[in-house]
């Protein structure tokens, strides 16, 4: 399915709401609505579907979800494996080179956001291969640049990180705008409308049939009219 941007995929507790001994939010999160378009779709009630992966709320773009044990099983493994096809649309600050960014990611870098650690003993692994396909620029004169990112790991806010520490965030970044813990923002002078990060493509092996699964999802319209107003 695709997710639209500003909206979690699945339900989840905040140190905030717990402190106060609330649960969940109350917010419809996109494993509701998949579950509620399947059930019309099918015309009954379906067991609670499963996650196998998650897309930041500001994330849009091609995920799924498993509807079976042995499906979560299943694609969960292909998770762990890396044996799954997943790239995404990066926009970000600056012109950065074709790369592979390879770090170990902790939750805490320093300054309270997650990011990558020199200690080899913490932290897990985060691989991001990087391709800059075109460079615009903002009016006033800022070098804003498209790139697909291919992932070989799914760590939380991966991409984000990466490109922030390779001093190129994300247009429409909030969090991710420092290359090192305590360092200066980056200013974001794109006028983005969102965070610029989109999942384009996944593909996996069907669980039951053993067919090859692809899907491709084009960039949302305010991203590609936003891109598209910008110089070349």
């Amino acid at each position: 399915l695709e997710k639209p941007t500003d909206i979690e995929t699945v339900p989840f507790t905040t140190k905030k709401f717990a402190d106060r001994g609330e649960g969940k939010l109350p917010n419809e999160t996109l494993i509701d609505c998949a579950r509620r378009w399947i059930e019309k779709s099918e015309g009954r009630k379906i067991p609670p579907l499963r996650t196998v992966h998650r897309l930041d709320k500001g994330t849009s773009g091609v995920m799924v979800f498993a509807r079976t044990v042995a499906a979560e099983r299943y694609l969960g493994d292909l998770f762990r494996r890396h044996d799954i096809t997943r790239s995404y649309m990066a926009y970000c600050l600056g012109k950065p080179i074709d790369a592979t960014i390879t770090s170990r990611l902790v939750e805490n870098r320093g300054d309270g956001r997650r990011g990558s650690t020199a200690n080899p003993k913490l932290g897990k692994e985060a691989i991001t291969n990087m391709k800059l396909l075109a460079s615009r620029h903002t009016k006033n004169g800022q070098i804003v640049s498209m790139i697909q990112c291919r992932l070989k790991t799914g760590r939380t806010h991966q991409i984000r990180i990466h490109l922030a520490e390779s001093g190129h965030p994300l247009t429409g970044e909030a969090v991710y705008r420092s290359a090192v813990a305590f360092g200066p923002e980056i200013m974001d002078h794109s006028g983005a409308p969102r965070i610029g990060l989109h999942a384009h493509e996944l593909g996996f092996t069907h669980p039951v049939t053993g067919t090859l699964m692809h899907w491709q999802s084009p960039v949302p319209k305010e991203l590609n009219d936003w891109w598209q107003s910008l110089r070349i």
